[in-house]
């Protein structure tokens, strides 16, 4: 791989969030990306087996969306975290929750953990890392699956294209939920809500045609079409700091 650059050209970045979905859900995305031979950051929530995730890179997948906020219940979650995936380098919490008391508590240092992917960016031209005060860089998400789906918004793969040709970060956020249905709107995926937990429930309710599924294989086709480079988060924050260092010393 050459050197990454994304102040120049685009960079895609693929990564999933496992939420609670169903073992056989989780695998069925990671072969999904296998068959692309594509690289992605796995950021995986408390309880699945870490060995379902295989090589692929991994950060955590915190939930802070319980009946407190407090410095110490947010500290738990995260060493708890750590410790269940000792080999994740970042964090993406549940529901992009974040807040100064989450980035000091980070500042602290977990585990291997050097990089936060929480700010959602739609579309937003020239993304690039950026530092929070969590002390780590910052990768912000260009789309999300769900987040597209909750506003009504059609997949239109051909303006997302073209975004795609553009200079900058381009981080790409799918769920294995909306992948093994092949969510194609709001009411279908909450439709199907009620099995979430039942892999073979869901399965009855994917559906042909365009949908999430269906956008993964193209994008990833069209990045290989057009020879935009695919990266890990881990990649990035690796590039993010060492950009760091150099503005230091200079």
């Amino acid at each position: 791989m050459s050197v990454l650059d994304y102040s120049t050209r685009p960079v895609l970045v693929i990564t999933i969030d496992t939420d609670w979905s169903p073992q056989a859900c989780v695998e069925d995305t990671l072969n999904l990306l296998r068959e692309h031979e594509a690289p992605a950051t796995v950021f995986t929530t408390r309880g699945l087996d870490p060995r379902v995730v295989g090589d692929f890179d991994i950060g955590i997948h915190p939930n802070f969306c319980g009946p407190t906020q407090s410095e110490d219940a947010i500290r738990e979650e995260l060493k708890a975290c750590t410790r269940a995936l000792p080999r994740a380098t970042g964090v993406r919490s549940h529901a992009l929750v974040g807040s100064s008391r989450h980035y000091l508590l980070l500042r602290r240092g977990f585990g291997r953990l050097r990089y936060t992917s929480n700010y959602y960016m739609p579309g937003v031209p020239g993304i690039a890392p950026f530092m929070t005060q969590s002390g780590l860089p910052e990768l912000p998400i260009f789309w999300m699956d769900h987040l597209e789906l909750e506003r009504g918004a059609k997949l239109e793969t051909r303006r997302l294209f073209e975004q795609l040709l553009t200079p900058g970060l381009k981080v790409f956020d799918f769920h294995p939920f909306h992948l093994f249905i092949n969510s194609q709107s709001r009411a279908h995926f909450h439709s199907a809500r009620p099995s979430y937990h039942n892999a073979a429930r869901l399965r009855k309710q994917r559906r042909n045609g365009a949908g999430v599924r269906t956008m993964l294989n193209s994008l990833l086709q069209q990045a290989e079409k057009e020879g935009i480079e695919l990266a890990t988060c881990a990649q990035i924050a690796t590039i993010a700091k060492r950009q760091r260092t150099t503005s230091r010393v200079a």
